[in-house]
């Protein structure tokens, strides 16, 4: 069974960004509860969120899926997403899928706040 943990904080460098850290795997079984964090957040109108996912032990094309709606929406709000400290297996996973192109990726959650 797949396990996703999920922590979510506010930015000490943006109030209005909200960074959250995944660990674990990221598929089909654990989507949903990504998909309801992110939702919630989105109602509060705060639409700059960088994820860490350098504890990311797995990705599936549903969680790629669920990512691209997550960028999807941010973008209606003229808000950003990026993606922090990918292990290099898991940005191939991003890649191999030509999806890459759609996201901005950094080494480091502080380059991201750089960057938001």
């Amino acid at each position: 069974m797949s396990d996703l943990n999920i922590a979510a904080e506010i930015s000490k460098k943006h109030t209005n960004t909200i960074i959250i850290k995944l660990d674990g795997f990221i598929d089909g079984n654990t989507t949903p509860n990504l998909e309801g964090i992110v939702n919630k957040i989105f109602k509060r109108n705060c639409f700059s969120i960088i994820f860490d996912l350098s504890n990311i032990n797995y990705i599936s094309s549903a969680g790629i899926g669920i990512f691209t709606a997550f960028n999807s929406e941010v973008k209606k709000h003229g808000g950003k997403i990026i993606l922090s400290s990918l292990p290099e297996s898991i940005f191939k996973v991003f890649k191999l899928l030509g999806v890459n192109i759609l996201f901005q990726f950094t080494d480091s959650v502080e380059e991201a706040e750089e960057n938001i």
